[in-house]
């Protein structure tokens, strides 16, 4: 019988075991039940960049040997097909062309892909870069198809934070092998509301990048440790009949010794069962009519806390 983290398809980004090789990073990542990962920037970059052909072929062995399945992987964050600079853009989508063939071999499902490398000033300059975007997609989308690979396009911040940017773009391309990959965390930046963005994405979401934060800054924490609300996560992704892998990007957990992290994983795998499965998470108060403040002034608290 497969454990949680299999059952459920929870998949972790391999730089969360950032000071592991590849190879090493994706052992560990099994020995705590785990059998998807999102093949990091990194990882990937080790692998394939001005690597000789065996140190490809080596890592697609370590992968079939562990049975583990890449469901994804990242183009590197500078990479820029709808660049300005037609000799920049035309280098970058040339780039993107081997990466296409590299995820092939390693039999990586989804690559995502920012639509800009940093974000526009003008709606202007972002009407621009999502025609050069439609331009370039079409470029590439054939041979995306023919490789096995989807194309991710990922919600980011500002302009390129609406989901229905995404989706004008991807119709507009009109290939199947271009999809959307959802940040949770981007979309609680951008003040969207969570689940019914998810919604949004419907049949063109392929892959996920699943973390927390307070809704201030892009912290990448794990679900609970800020303000998104993870049962209307789940539902959402029921809803539109999400089956890929339920895939956790979370460098705001990687700071701190392997052997935690590794708790964390575990934690992780906990909550997901529990979302997942419908269980109940406790029993329900009802709400305080008064504010903690003033509960707090009746004494319950030592006056030395300040609240008296």
């Amino acid at each position: 019988m497969p454990n949680a983290a299999e059952r459920l398809r929870l998949s972790i980004w391999t730089t969360m075991y950032w000071e592991l090789s590849p190879e090493e990073a994706c052992e560990h990542i099994v020995s705590l039940g785990w059998k998807t990962i999102d093949l990091s920037a990194e990882h990937i970059g080790e692998i394939c960049d001005g690597q000789p052909p065996e140190r490809l072929e080596r890592a697609r062995e370590c992968l079939n040997r562990l049975g583990l399945t890449p469901w994804q992987t990242h183009a590197p964050m500078d990479l820029y097909i709808a660049h300005p600079d037609k000799r920049i853009a035309e280098e970058h989508l040339e780039f993107l062309h081997r990466r296409l063939a590299q995820c092939a071999r390693l039999a990586v499902k989804n690559i995502v892909i920012h639509a800009i490398a940093r974000e526009l000033k003008t709606m202007e300059e972002n009407l621009a870069s999502k025609t050069r975007n439609i331009e370039a997609l079409k470029r590439v989308a054939d041979e995306a198809a023919k490789a096995g690979v989807r194309i991710a396009l990922e919600n980011l911040t500002g302009y390129w934070g609406g989901i229905g940017v995404l989706r004008e773009v991807i119709e507009k391309v009109g290939s199947p092998a271009l999809g959307i990959c959802f940040d949770t965390s981007h979309a609680n930046v951008q003040k969207l509301a969570v689940a019914a963005a998810i919604r949004e994405c419907g049949e063109m979401l392929c892959c996920l990048h699943l973390s927390d934060n307070n809704g201030g800054s892009d912290q990448h924490l794990m679900p609970y440790q800020g303000k998104i609300d993870w049962k209307g996560v789940v539902a959402a992704l029921k809803d539109i009949r999400y089956s890929g892998a339920l895939n956790f990007e979370m460098p705001g957990e990687n700071g701190c010794p392997l052997a935690v992290r590794d708790r964390k994983m575990y934690h992780v795998v906990g909550i997901m069962d529990l979302l997942v499965s419908g269980g109940k998470d406790g029993k329900t108060y009802a709400a305080r009519t008064e504010p903690i403040r003033e509960f707090c002034r009746r004494g319950w608290i030592d006056p030395k806390f300040g609240y008296a």
